[in-house]
């Protein structure tokens, strides 16, 4: 890369570079000013053919609103803006470039406050997400204890998931915030800071090959930085100074590139079926999700299975055995497990759930008669009008005054407290984390995935089906790893984790969701090829390992006749036709979307994703992805279940 960088340069150095460089082809591509009083600044220039280009620098804000003014007259956008000193003088550096479409949103001299304030970073955040633009600059300056923001958001034509939630970080803060986001597999695109040691960071949903990232660093240490890595083939593509005199300090991101590296499509499995190739790639594609996994199942034969990639290039290969997170499929198990009690005569639809749970207050004293006139069935249906919330850790903790974390029982125990609703949700999470109460104590078990490892995974020879893990740092290695997107928001969130007492800042659903005590309700991984094995066995009519077809049946029949908006019994939608059963369950988790759905004795689909775009996975392209498998001629002899370490079920 032939570049050109030098910090803590005083104006008249910064604009002679400016003189010799840009009629020999090179550009601005970073550009800072910092020690407001007396301006510095650093700066990064690489030579690469481009659009026209025009920067300006030492200047006041009416001078960069002229400045503004006229290069957008002008086609250009501004794609640099630095600012640095207090808030009724600023001084302004920035760059523009010619670019076609509108030009983006810029402001400066903005406060914190309200998202409903126009004046506040925090408004022009919020519309930036629900808009579809995204900030790709900005700057914090202003007084001690009053701040000033400014920034650029262009439209995100990408479909790029990013976050500038952090404004006014701490260096220690924003090394939080930076392992929170990096952990869920983000980058910093661009790190700013003031005087007063406050961080403005953009992180983006991308990937660049190999970078570095380092704040806090003094003069000599980013050049002692820059001295390391630049032999390495490394360059610095974004440097932001703040401060003066002897506390000057500084970010830097330093990359071999700058350019995001393209996706590319890989398709791994069993089966032939170009067609359904086909509208997966268009529908991962089309949502930006990387991964997903499929199988198909005819009567109890795995005729069909892939694992979809659209990543990066190094990004672990989705296959067929990837586990996913399966979210509310979750509760297919529980409803099977809960049915596999009563065919065995240990649990009945008419026993309450208090009776098996004993469950007592926080207070210690018994639940509220409601509470404990809950049946099974109630749960089952989603007809028992507890409280159907089941991310109440921190309430639950304040209930028994202790530290983060919480388990399961004292849930439930809050719960309990609260009384019932008054009248039932349609849908109740918190109801199947109560029915895995149920089974793991009948089973005499440590948890519900201990449990139903015994009655249907072992039975069945799954192997790929286990409690899902919180955190990130827990992650078996073989797991999918899951991207947040916030849907069309495209928000890279970060939560504070329920998972320790410290509640350290932690990418959404990497430890903000307690997934080992839902099990039943959310809480399980599992791989496609697993889940179409339980499709498999429902259509396994003599000598069933997971349940007899008449109880299967009956369970069938009390889903397609709860008179319930959601059929229950672990199912979404159960009919009879007059001849067969058709049911599906669906799953979502924020950073994981799923199905199963099947016709009895007939075929079944079972496909997880690793990331979320309701509108396009399920709404739009589901219809054909089933459309396509159904319309597919699968050879009733093909039984790829051995390929996969499970003996035939025919």
């Amino acid at each position: 890369m032939d570049f050109v960088a030098y910090h803590d340069s005083d104006g008249a150095y910064h604009q002679s570079r400016f003189t010799t460089l840009y009629p020999q082809g090179y550009r601005l591509i970073s550009l800072s000013v910092y020690q407001p009083a007396n301006p510095l600044y650093a700066a990064v220039w690489v030579r690469r053919a481009g659009p026209d280009w025009s920067a300006v620098h030492n200047i006041d804000a009416a001078q960069y609103q002229n400045a503004f003014n006229s290069a957008t007259a002008a086609g250009m956008h501004p794609t640099i803006l630095s600012v640095a000193g207090p808030a009724a003088s600023p001084v302004f550096a920035g760059v523009f470039e010619q670019r076609p479409g509108p030009v983006p949103l810029t402001r400066f001299g903005l406060t914190s406050g309200a998202a409903s304030d126009p004046n506040t970073i925090q408004h022009w955040d919020e519309e930036a997400h629900t808009n579809g633009w995204r900030m790709t600059c900005g700057a914090v300056y202003g007084d001690p204890g009053s701040p000033r923001y400014a920034g650029i958001w262009p439209g995100n034509d990408r479909r790029l998931a990013w976050s500038a939630a952090g404004i006014a970080d701490s260096a220690t803060d924003y090394q939080r915030r930076f392992d929170a986001q990096v952990s869920g597999w983000a980058r910093p695109a661009y790190v700013a800071l003031d005087g007063d040691g406050r961080y403005l960071s953009i992180f983006v949903d991308d990937q660049i090959g190999p970078w570095v990232a380092r704040h806090s660093l003094t003069s000599a240490q980013y050049q002692a930085e820059f001295d390391r890595l630049v032999p390495l083939g490394f360059y610095p593509i974004c440097v932001q100074g703040g401060g003066s005199g002897a506390a000057r300090r500084f970010a830097v991101l330093f990359a071999k590139q700058e350019t995001p590296l393209a996706r590319q499509w890989i398709s791994v499995g069993l089966g032939t079926a170009p067609a359904v190739d086909a509208v997966m790639q268009a529908t991962l594609t089309e949502a930006g999700v990387r991964g997903a996994s499929l199988s198909v199942v005819r009567n109890t034969h795995l005729v069909f299975t892939r694992g979809y990639t659209w990543a990066e290039p190094g990004y672990p290969t989705v296959l067929p055995t990837t586990p996913f997170r399966v979210a509310s499929v979750s509760k297919m198990f529980a409803g099977l497990a809960i049915h596999q009690l009563i065919a065995e005569g240990k649990l009945a639809l008419t026993d309450t759930a208090q009776s098996v749970l004993n469950v007592t207050t926080p207070n210690g004293s018994a639940p509220p008669a409601d509470f404990s006139a809950i049946t099974i069935e109630d749960l089952l249906i989603h007809r028992s009008r507890v409280r159907p919330d089941w991310a109440l850790d921190r309430s639950v903790a304040q209930a028994f005054n202790k530290a983060l974390p919480v388990n399961e029982r004292e849930t439930a125990s809050y719960v309990a407290s609260l009384g019932l609703l008054a009248t039932a949700p349609d849908y109740n999470n918190f109801g199947y984390e109560l029915l895995g109460m149920v089974v793991a104590r009948r089973r005499n078990a440590a948890s519900f995935a201990d449990a139903i490892k015994t009655t249907i995974l072992d039975p069945l020879q799954m192997t790929r089906t286990r409690s899902a893990t919180s955190l990130v740092g827990q992650a078996f290695t073989d797991e999918a790893r899951y991207h947040r997107t916030g849907e069309d928001r495209l928000d890279l969130v970060v939560q504070r984790s329920v998972m320790t007492a410290d509640e350290p800042l932690v990418a959404d659903v990497y430890g903000n969701l307690h997934l080992e005590q839902s099990q039943a309700t959310g809480g399980l991984s599992s791989a496609a090829v697993d889940l179409a094995r339980v499709i498999a066995a429902m259509n396994r009519n003599r000598k069933n390992p997971m349940l007899s077809r008449a109880a299967l049946l009956s369970l069938l029949d009390l889903a397609a006749h709860s008179g319930r908006p959601r059929a229950g019994h672990g199912f979404d939608g159960v009919t009879f036709d007059g001849t067969t059963y058709h049911a599906s369950k669906g799953g979502y988790l924020f950073t994981s979307q799923n199905v199963v759905s099947f016709t009895l004795d007939g075929i079944g689909i079972a496909l997880c994703y690793n990331g979320v775009n309701d509108q396009v996975l399920f709404r739009q392209r589901w219809p054909q992805i089933d459309a396509a498998i159904r319309a597919t001629a699968w050879s009733a002899k093909r039984d790829h279940f051995p390929d996969y370490g499970m003996a035939r079920l025919a």
